[in-house]
């Protein structure tokens, strides 16, 4: 019977360690080698046995997990945040980092990072996080933009009539000093091209998306439309990965912290802040959408009900965003299109359970 071996990997931009612990905890063995696939492939099958193999999740984390993944019997990305014996201790050694890890694995006290191993998604939600990014650059911008107008004294009364083609004009036209209109025509040439990528990044997400009949269906629900439907895909990645939908809630920052000792609560409960962003973004968009649309549908009337039933807009809001999360998941999971009369049948069906 071969023995099990717990390899913890510390994985770094010029260096990485590896340690490796017997069934007992005992170290039986070391590496340090710099970051590239055929050294990771090399380290990896250096140990002989079941291997398991613990990372932190991190920028190398994804290519890492995909470079050993078959040399070894399991590759776990856990998430750093929980590590408090690794990220707090003021003892800081990638050596000591990778034997610490090597133990977390051997006692099972990690919380795994969901890692895809569909090659496609993966590079879908790559594309969409870059879509993303370029999105967050340009409102960054525009912001600058703004500030540096108003520090040569040109105030526009609407936000957005800087970056009209005739407010552009009009705005450098009003700006005396030479060099600060240089810098700031420079900062629009710098703006053009950032919505120039971000262009293109849309189009190639929608045509990604377009191979997965699941963002053609989410697109149709009210206030969604195709960019939500595509972050959605791609952040949750698999359906069946949550099994209820309190877990794509607390996923999405959208849980309640529960904290509680000698059978007291600690502290007042809010929002739980781990989890991932844009996924909360999305569903305050979803709303913020839905609630414009001119026609009546489930989460207005969401809203209307968890409104008068908690008298808080902020907790209906919440309410109705964790709603849309789960329309979507469920959408998803049984491959069914979106009906608002028989969703609205459904919601009204939890409602009287709850």
């Amino acid at each position: 019977m071969s023995k099990r071996v717990y390899l913890g990997m510390d994985l770094g931009s010029t260096v990485c360690e590896a340690v490796a612990r017997d069934e007992a905890g005992k170290i039986i063995g070391s590496l340090k080698f710099p970051p590239g696939e055929r050294e990771l492939r090399r380290a990896a099958a250096h140990f002989k046995g079941e291997v398991q193999v613990l990372l932190e999740e991190g920028e190398l984390a994804h290519w890492a997990a995909g470079c050993i993944r078959g040399l070894v019997q399991e590759v776990i990305v856990c998430d750093p945040k929980r590590n408090a014996w690794i990220f707090k201790d003021s003892r800081k050694d990638d050596r000591v980092d990778a034997g610490k890890l090597a133990e977390i694995l051997r006692l099972g006290q990690y919380r795994a990072v969901y890692q895809s191993e569909d090659e496609d998604l993966a590079s879908f939600k790559k594309l969409v996080t870059w879509y993303e990014e370029l999105n967050e650059k340009q409102k960054r911008l525009k912001v600058q933009i703004k500030a540096r107008l108003r520090r040569e004294g040109v105030i526009e009364k609407s936000p957005t009539a800087p970056f009209t083609a005739e407010g552009r004009r009009g705005c450098l036209a009003r700006v005396e000093n030479r060099y600060s209109r240089e810098a700031i025509a420079g900062m629009y040439e710098l703006l053009d091209g950032i919505l120039e990528a971000r262009e293109k990044a849309r189009r190639s997400m929608f045509a990604f998306g377009g191979r997965y009949p699941v963002v053609r269906m989410l697109r149709e629900v009210p206030g969604v439309g195709g960019i939500l439907a595509c972050r959605f895909v791609a952040y949750v990645q698999d359906p069946h990965r949550f099994r209820s939908k309190r877990q794509l809630w607390r996923y999405a920052r959208l849980g309640i912290t529960d904290r509680r000792s000698d059978g007291k609560p600690l502290g007042r409960r809010r929002l739980d802040r781990s989890g991932v962003g844009p996924l909360k973004d999305l569903s305050r968009k979803a709303f913020d959408a839905a609630r414009r649309c001119k026609e009546e549908n489930l989460f207005q009337r969401t809203y209307r009900a968890s409104l008068t039933r908690t008298e808080d807009p902020v907790h209906a809001r919440l309410n109705t965003q964790r709603k849309i999360l789960s329309v979507l998941l469920s959408m998803w999971r049984n491959g069914t299109e979106y009906e608002d009369e028989n969703q609205g049948l459904k919601d009204g069906r939890e409602a009287a359970r709850n």
